[in-house]
């Protein structure tokens, strides 16, 4: 038994993280195939015990093939081949060429669309420009009927007090006419009662 088991057998045989670890180590160490039960067969042996449960063994064999593999990886990037480079640059033309396609029937569409708007709109300034010129003519119409009017009015009134002065004068002329009669017959009647006799 060696010195690593006997000192482990010697300690509390509960599993712990670093305890995997360093049985991880251990087999990475042998060349042996670093499994979770081959983690816990090693850990079993240190310890006298079942070698812990397999929820305490597998997060930490995870992190290490985690990070044997990012090891292991070869991180340069090899160019491309030209054939590739080439494609891929006829494949970046051809999508340039659809987007611009594709931008150019939007923006006629959108023309288009604004240009049949702008139509409609004139269409409208159009006929309330009419309609408000009409407004405008029966307006003035309105205006000069009733200047007119006025005008007929004060021709009325005018008409109205001259025929009231010539009714005045007419009124007072026959009333002298009609004085100027009595007294004229007056005389007459006196003249006549003094030549009657007395009886």
């Amino acid at each position: 038994m060696s010195n690593l088991t006997r000192c482990f057998m010697s300690m509390s045989p509960t599993i712990t993280e670093e305890l995997v670890w360093r049985a991880v180590n251990q087999l990475a160490a042998q060349g042996t195939s670093i499994t979770n039960g081959s983690v816990r067969s090693l850990l079993a042996e240190w310890t006298s015990t079942k070698g812990g449960s397999f929820s305490t063994i597998a997060p930490v064999l995870r992190t290490w093939k985690a990070k044997q593999l990012v090891a292991h990886c070869d991180v340069r990037r090899e160019m491309p081949p030209e054939q590739l480079v080439s494609r891929s640059r006829e494949l970046l033309g051809d999508l340039w060429d659809a987007a611009l396609v594709e931008a150019h029937a939007s923006l006629e569409s959108e023309r288009r669309k604004l240009s049949e708007q702008t139509h409609v709109w004139l269409g409208q300034k159009e006929e309330l420009e009419a309609k408000l010129a009409s407004s405008h003519a029966t307006l003035r119409a309105l205006e000069d009927r009733a200047a007119e009017s006025e005008r007929r009015v004060q021709a009325l009134l005018i008409t109205v007090e001259t025929l009231k002065g010539i009714l005045g004068a007419s009124s007072n002329r026959d009333a002298e006419a009609i004085t100027s009669s009595l007294e004229d017959q007056r005389p007459t009647s006196l003249s006549q009662s003094a030549e009657r006799p007395h009886a």
